[in-house]
């Protein structure tokens, strides 16, 4: 899944940047950045994915190693 993958099912689901950004206290870039994988940061990430509802690695796909290893 890409960055506009994840817009656009966070567009169908109405989950604003802004509303993940207010809950998590970052700027509105910032969940931008990690969205289309210019940034990392797995707090922000893992809550992209708890709003839509999806597990981790299926939204970002790099954290599948992560489990791998473990």
């Amino acid at each position: 899944m890409d960055g506009f993958d994840r817009r656009r099912i966070m567009a169908q689901k109405k989950i604003t940047l802004t509303s993940i950004a207010h809950a998590l206290g970052v700027a509105v870039p910032t969940v931008s950045e990690v969205i289309h994988d210019r940034s990392t940061s797995r707090r922000i990430s893992q809550a992209i994915a708890d709003a839509m509802g999806m597990p981790l690695e299926e939204v970002f796909p790099k954290y599948r190693r992560d489990k791998e290893a473990a």
